[in-house]
């Protein structure tokens, strides 16, 4: 093909609240109805007007003609209705080039899964874990319809909670048998250093990281969805994702999961890439300088770099930069997988072909193709029959990224 097949690693979807209800098991509802009417008095919650205008029970009972109305307005109030709508996202997605995405759980429209799991949950109100996996099904449930109607387009992850590990298992079982194919979103934990939840190299996680290997289910973290609050500084969370994002990377790594269990992928998303040439070689020179071997060995048997090429992938969006592509050999060209972001302003949407052009100039075509698409093919287990059919009527030339670098155009940003 003259094409090259695009897969984005980093897309978000979520539904408004009055359409998430509805997946919500029934004795959940009206507690429901009560955390979104306290979010209004958020600062990172729904506009009182909008609650106003439509109560949570109301849409239902509302004419095609007034729903499509409401949802129109939403869409001039919040942003592109593409975050929920598959018709328009699929349009989208064939307007940029792109084939398959990975779809993380959104926030940025107000847009949260029920009860605040995922993305931007600082100053939401606080709620209990049964109510936290209530949302994580209701969430599930949605994305898994939502994926059925661009079927093999969407590997949607599955949201899930940590404190009943049965039915954390059974969830993830769900998710793959009903199409989510993207792997699990790993919640955040506190950083406790005693306790039950001793983070994640804990025993009692191992069902698990069993099940997602046996599922070929990766394991998925997202800058602003690390749980770290500080003290309201937007700026210093930012810089610290860098690090977040990637700690479960050595928690894994040290609590000798990786070593147990060799097929477990683990992906950090939108924190860019550069700091993994430090923490591999910092990792390394770690057990070569360490006085007690026979420590290091109880849990890994490879260097730490080695388990990194072997089981770890970048998703390289939004904040990375040309370092992360001429750093590319270093980070590893087969562990690195492009995302737009959509629909976040702050990724490479809407112009991902003039954004991408610039980015992978000069790249040889090979490993743009992998970098593209074809890693993240892999990792998710994308249809690769249905992919290059898809693409042949909608990705880009390959003379469209792998020429010379474009210039900024206005569209571009």
């Amino acid at each position: 093909m003259d094409r090259y097949v695009m897969i984005s690693q980093d897309c978000h979807a979520g539904a408004p609240w009055f359409i998430y209800r509805k997946y919500l098991d029934p004795q959940y509802r009206e507690e429901y109805d009560r955390w979104v009417s306290k979010i209004a008095d958020s600062p990172a919650g729904f506009d009182q007007e909008e609650l106003k205008s439509v109560k949570p029970m109301q849409f239902a009972t509302m004419s095609e003609a007034r729903q499509r109305e409401y949802l129109e307005g939403m869409e001039r109030s919040m942003g592109h209705v593409g975050n929920w709508d598959p018709d328009v996202r699929a349009r989208e997605l064939d307007r940029e080039g792109i084939a398959g995405e990975v779809v993380f759980c959104d926030g940025s429209q107000k847009n949260y899964p029920p009860f605040g799991i995922g993305f931007q949950t600082r100053g939401l109100p606080p709620t209990s874990p049964e109510l936290q996996m209530a949302g994580c099904r209701a969430h599930n449930r949605w994305l898994a319809e939502f994926c059925q109607t661009n079927k093999g387009r969407h590997a949607g992850i599955a949201m899930v909670t940590m404190e009943d590990i049965d039915e954390t298992v059974a969830e993830i079982r769900w998710a793959r048998k009903n199409g989510l194919f993207g792997g699990i979103h790993l919640p955040a934990l506190r950083l406790n250093t005693t306790g039950e939840e001793n983070f994640w190299h804990h025993p009692r996680y191992e069902p698990v990281w069993s099940v997602c290997e046996e599922l070929s289910m990766p394991l998925n973290t997202h800058a602003t969805s690390t749980g770290v609050v500080y003290g309201g500084s937007h700026l210093v969370g930012m810089a610290e994702n860098a690090w977040t994002t990637y700690r479960p990377f050595w928690v894994l790594l040290w609590g000798g999961v990786f070593e147990r269990h060799p097929k477990l992928m683990f992906c950090p998303t939108e924190s860019g890439g550069m700091q993994v040439l430090w923490f591999n070689a910092y990792c390394d020179d770690y057990i070569a300088r360490f006085r007690r071997p026979e420590l290091v060995k109880e849990a890994i048997s490879m260097k730490p770099s080695e388990y990194w090429k072997r089981q770890c992938f970048v998703g390289a969006s939004a904040h990375s930069t040309r370092n992360e592509i001429d750093a590319r050999h270093q980070i590893g060209v087969k562990n690195i997988m492009w995302g737009s972001d959509y629909p976040h302003p702050e990724g490479t949407w809407p112009a991902s072909i003039e954004r991408t052009r610039e980015l992978f100039a000069g790249v040889p075509e090979d490993e743009v193709s992998l970098m593209i698409g074809g890693n993240t093919a892999r990792v998710y287990g994308f249809d690769m029959d249905l992919m290059n059919r898809v693409a042949a009527k909608i990705g880009p030339k390959i003379t469209d990224i792998s020429g010379p670098a474009a210039a900024t155009t206005a569209q571009a940003r």
